[in-house]
């Protein structure tokens, strides 16, 4: 029996990827901030993956999708090809509850109002994710689900000489 030599399977695993050494300079409270967020990406789990994901460029892909709105107006779209899509309320509006709570009283020049803080307590009417699917829904809503990408808000507003919304040129994922 022989001791030493190359044997097959022996040895540490060659990794695919190979990860460089890199320097930054950061505060003490600057590392402590950063340090959990290296561990986590480098455990490669599903929270690690998610931080990953969020700094990559974000394809979605809409063919065959079906748009559904959520919002309590028809949304219109105008293409760059100078074409218009409307997509019809559809009877559901999804909403957040808030709910203000007065912290304090003002009185400015004789006029005497509360000072208070404004709390989102519950989103309701939004479906669970599916895919190929996506929802127009209010900004409010949209905020108050950032991880959601299937949430999507009607932007970039083209107003008549009325200074009325009339169409928007884009919707897009808070």
């Amino acid at each position: 029996m022989s001791w030493g030599g190359i044997r097959k399977g022996a040895g540490r695993p060659k990794q695919v990827e190979i990860r460089k050494n890199k320097s930054i300079r950061v505060f003490d409270e600057e590392w402590e901030i950063i340090k959990p967020v290296i561990n986590l990406i480098k455990k490669n789990n599903k929270i690690g993956r998610d931080l990953l994901n969020k700094n990559k460029e974000h394809k979605i892909m809409v063919k065959d999708a079906q748009f559904i709105n959520l919002t309590d107006k028809d949304i219109t779209i105008y293409g760059k090809n100078h074409t218009t899509i409307t997509f019809p309320k559809s009877g559901t509006v999804a909403f957040v509850k808030q709910q203000d709570n007065i912290l304090d009283e003002a009185c400015v020049d004789g006029c005497l109002f509360d000072i208070g803080k404004r709390i989102y307590t519950e989103v309701g009417n939004v479906p669970k994710p599916e895919e190929n699917i996506f929802y127009i829904v209010p900004v409010i809503v949209a905020q108050q689900l950032p991880e959601r990408d299937d949430l999507l808000v009607a932007s970039n507003a083209i107003k008549n000489e009325n200074g009325e919304i009339v169409a928007f040129t884009s919707l897009n994922i808070i």
